[in-house]
């Protein structure tokens, strides 16, 4: 009996279908943008459990007649093109007459069509791919698709639909992008029976702008326009200005031939030209169209087409960095009534200042110098780059005891009062199969002594009263020199000089208290509660993720439209801007909400934790006593992971004694 069969139509198409609908939104963009090839003007689109159960798209296009009706649903038939040649002058979103075939293969499907001057529509329902009906009926010109229950008939696939929060944002960024490509379309969005957004036709894309987010967010987009002739490549819209940035990339939208596309190219390439203007961290918003030639983009390299592939890439990378760029510098220019030409800005006092932290409303700036590309004014900056939007120091002062939700000793914590910067630096090591961290590029040296240095055994707090501190110092084996720079403590051990980075020190212990104490965070209720303003897709992101903030010690309340109110905070976050902190979570939570449940939270927990114990530790420049730096490192050693800070940076550096003595040329191999 042969092995080999061939899967019968049905199968073999619900299989296909997992190539082109993964999700409720691939549904949306494939019937939205079959309804923009037809010609429509007026697009309305219901949902229902995040379009897990309900997809309804109404519009006023061409409509269909009886062949094309039935014709539609059958593989490989499409009315865009006849020979793999008109590709490459292709104008329309489809062409490879997969989509329909592949939903109604996976969901239950209703059409109801009429095209222009018929005397009446047609109505036909498919289940699983499967005509069940096909009668005429009453019906106004352009078609209607109703999809129920998607992937109804492949358990396997249904499984991995994420909830109904994360799939309606996926949709969500659909009809953004459609509405930002669109103008003189009329679009409307209903979810769960309620009119989400309206957003009828507009001259420009600003208007558009303010359809979908607010007037404030627009009045941070400057237009950028740009063009190479020889090329034959355009770039041109909007892009936010040095004031506005956000935590994740949730509002950088690319174009290609009005096609809305995901290009990690491009969008490196766009945040490339914030390089020095924006904080680290942070990205820009950005509406950008890009238009060449057919013949240099190539669509068909993805089922969805939701990528394209482009002849020249670096050209139009590179167009695009001197677009913004010069947007930028004439938006500076034209505020500041001087020229700009980006390299470094100074202000009056001489103090220079990266164009993120200026006030354009206040006194204006002496333009000593320009402002470089090349040069990276943050790194002269650190006192000032994360300037701290608010202090809880004196409202702690006045709290009484009442308003201390829960208390936990904080001696072990260093009293200093410093300011904070955030480190980006990048991990520097690997894990191993059995979890353990590998370090890369490191001095094996040091890291192998890290462990040796920190070697006093476990000492609670009434041992150490009791021993004296010459006994524990007995315990060390090394002696403490001191502080040098006011940035790393100095140790003198027996295999040469050990660095040991305050900063990165602290901040690992830290991190160990909050994971260990997780959900047991000690907070303070706000003398002052804090009103945060928000856009509705990120208050609803904060309102589905409450619990998640409430066990980092941070208590968030709806407070009207558009607003949350903080009512309490860990109780040693006084040096953080509880705003700025509420902000990153949710780019966090749009970073890795594709993730399953277990490793989300792991995830944003991480960040979270690596985040406060950043801001909260001592910092370089800060002056610490003998008792706190022998504090300091006594906390170190008895964490489970001593060697890097939370971001990977190194803990400890080791200046061998026989490096010391190369350098002095003794014979130290004698």
């Amino acid at each position: 009996m042969s092995k080999i069969r061939k899967l019968s139509d049905s199968e073999a198409r619900k299989i296909a279908a997992g190539e082109v609908v993964e999700r409720p939104a691939n549904v949306v963009k494939e019937l939205v943008e079959n309804s923009i090839d037809a010609g429509a003007t007026q697009i309305s689109i219901y949902l229902e459990d995040g379009g897990k159960t309900l997809i309804r798209i109404i519009d006023n296009g061409c409509g269909m007649g009886v062949d094309d009706a039935r014709m539609c649903f059958e593989h490989h038939a499409t009315s865009k093109i006849s020979v793999v040649e008109d590709l490459e002058s292709i104008s329309t979103f489809g062409f490879r007459g997969e989509a329909l075939s592949s939903i109604s293969a996976v969901s239950q499907i209703t059409l109801i069509t009429k095209e222009d001057g018929a005397q009446t529509g047609l109505k036909m329902v498919l289940d699983g791919g499967k005509e069940t009906e096909f009668a005429e009926c009453a019906a106004s010109n352009g078609t209607d698709f109703t999809i129920k229950n998607l992937f109804f008939n492949v358990p396997a696939r249904k499984k991995f639909l994420k909830k109904k929060e994360t799939e309606w944002r996926q949709i969500l960024s659909l009809f953004q992008a459609f509405c930002l490509d669109y103008l003189h379309i009329h679009f409307k969005l209903h979810s769960e029976g309620k009119l989400i957004h309206n957003c009828p036709v507009v001259s420009d894309l600003k208007s558009r702008v303010v359809q979908l987010w607010d007037s404030n967010f627009s009045a941070n987009l400057i237009e950028v326009s740009e063009k190479d002739s020889k090329a034959g490549v355009s770039v041109f819209g909007l892009a936010s200005n040095h004031q506005y940035f956000r935590y994740d990339r949730g509002q950088i939208f690319f174009f290609v031939n009005k096609r809305w596309v995901k290009n990690q190219k491009l969008s490196n390439a766009l945040i490339k030209a914030y390089l020095n203007v924006a904080p680290p961290a942070r990205f820009p918003a950005a509406f950008l169209f890009v238009e060449l030639d057919q013949a240099l983009v190539d669509v068909n390299i993805h089922p969805r087409k939701e990528e394209v592939q482009f002849f020249n890439p670096r050209k139009i990378e590179l167009l695009i960095q001197v677009a913004v760029r010069q947007a930028l510098e004439d938006q500076l220019s034209s505020v500041l009534k001087k020229n700009v030409s980006l390299e470094y800005l100074k202000v009056e006092r001489g103090h220079e200042v990266g164009f993120a932290n200026l006030d354009l409303k206040r006194a204006p700036f002496d333009l000593i110098n320009t402002f470089s590309f090349d040069s990276d004014p943050f790194e002269k900056i650190n006192s000032i780059q994360n300037e701290r939007l608010e202090t809880f120091s004196d409202d702690l002062n006045r709290f009484d005891k009442q308003d201390v939700v829960k208390h936990e000793s904080t001696e072990n914590l260093l009293n200093l009062n410093s300011e904070s910067f955030s480190i980006s630096s990048q991990p520097d090591f690997i894990l191993n199969e059995t979890n353990r961290v590998v370090l890369k590029n490191r001095d094996d040296q040091s890291f192998a002594i890290l462990n040796q240095v920190f070697n006093k055994r476990d000492l609670d707090q009434q041992q150490i009263i009791q021993m004296g501190e010459k006994q524990i110092l007995a315990e060390r084996d090394y002696e403490l020199i001191g502080q040098y720079k006011k940035t790393y403590i100095l140790l003198e051990k027996e295999e040469g000089l050990f660095f040991v980075d305050q900063h990165a020190a602290h901040e690992r212990v830290l991190y160990e208290q909050y994971v260990q104490r997780f959900e047991n965070v000690p907070t303070v209720g706000l003398l002052f509660p804090k009103i945060i303003k928000l856009s509705a897709q990120d208050l609803s992101l904060i309102e589905e993720n409450l619990d998640l903030f409430n066990k980092h010690g941070i208590e968030l309340e709806l407070f009207g439209e558009g607003q949350i109110v903080v009512k309490a905070t860990p109780i040693d976050t006084q040096k953080i801007c509880i705003e700025e902190l509420v902000k990153q979570v949710i780019g966090w939570i749009i970073e890795y909400n594709d993730l399953d449940e277990k490793d989300f939270f792991k995830a944003v927990h991480e960040k979270v934790h690596a985040k406060m114990s950043c801001a909260a530790a001592v910092k370089a420049g800060d002056e610490l006593n003998r008792e706190q730096m022998f504090k300091l490192l006594d906390d170190l050693s008895q964490t489970s992971n001593k060697i890097t800070c939370p971001h990977g940076r190194p803990t400890g550096w080791l200046l061998a004694f026989s490096e010391i003595e190369k350098k002095f040329k003794r014979d130290y191999r004698n």
